[in-house]
């Protein structure tokens, strides 16, 4: 009967360690390491490759009379790279408004920085405070 009390107090004393080691008692888990947080990158962070524009790339607007559309392409030496792209001609003045804006930010960013190569002819355009 002792030998039978004994094995259970074995198996009670196990119980509890086997509890203390994976419950952690009352302050929390147990690890073999640390846990650290993993670092997240922010998308600032990472960068951004910008490659200028390839010279060899020509884009072109050409007028369809017959269906009444624009038809925008790119190809590089008559070989063309893009599928066509077709626009009425609503569609076509609201892009070529937006690529015209587009454009004169732009030019007007790279004077106020001083970047550009004409600096002084470019410099006309804008108002005398800015400069």
């Amino acid at each position: 009967m002792f030998k039978a009390q004994k094995n259970v107090f074995n198996l009670t004393v196990r119980f509890l360690f086997f509890l203390l080691l994976v419950g952690g008692g009352s302050t929390g888990m147990l690890w073999a390491q640390t846990q650290q947080a993993t670092p997240t990158i922010q998308a600032e962070e990472v960068g951004r490759i910008t490659l200028p524009p390839s010279t060899s790339i020509t884009s072109a607007y050409r007028y369809d009379p017959v269906t009444d559309r624009y038809i925008f392409t790119q190809s590089i030496a008559d070989y063309p790279i893009t599928t066509p792209f077709v626009l009425t001609p609503e569609e076509f003045e609201a892009r070529k408004l937006q690529e015209e804006i587009k454009a004169y930010f732009k030019e007007k960013t790279i004077t106020l920085s001083g970047k550009d190569a004409n600096l002084e002819e470019t410099q006309k355009n804008l108002l005398p405070e800015l400069y």
